[in-house]
């Protein structure tokens, strides 16, 4: 039986680290720490103040929400599936397949943007 309790403490450990992370919580992705870090490797070379490509700026709310020359919401809050930021990023050929190149946003990486999308998109105002 000692074999047995020490699996349990094992176990409720590792369970205490994986909610810790975040990963077993209800909360959303924190903007600065986990999306943030996407746009900025990913995104902003083409969606920032420096460049808004096709109409689109990442970098500022407002832009985001309104979308670029597609028409459709780039983020629409609490709805990742009418957003064309998870429709573009889940494509995976095509000149509408974002972001440009051979190298994809993660599986991770989409999952993040699509819970943080889908909790409201909260960020801060800029």
């Amino acid at each position: 039986m000692k074999g047995f309790g020490t699996l349990c403490v094992m176990l409720l450990g590792s369970l205490g680290v994986f909610a810790a992370s975040g990963a077993a919580t209800d909360e959303p992705p924190d903007f600065a720490a986990d999306i943030l870090p996407i746009f900025r490797a990913r995104c902003y070379q083409c969606h920032d103040g420096r460049k808004s490509k096709s109409g689109l700026r990442l970098d500022v709310r407002a832009s985001a929400l309104r979308g670029g020359d597609s028409g459709h919401p780039a983020i629409a809050p609490g709805a990742s599936g009418k957003s064309e930021l998870i429709r573009r990023v889940t494509l995976t050929t095509g000149e509408e397949a974002m972001p440009p190149g051979t190298k994809k946003l993660t599986a991770g990486q989409i999952r993040l943007l699509r819970t943080w999308i889908d909790a409201g998109a909260p960020r801060p105002s800029v």
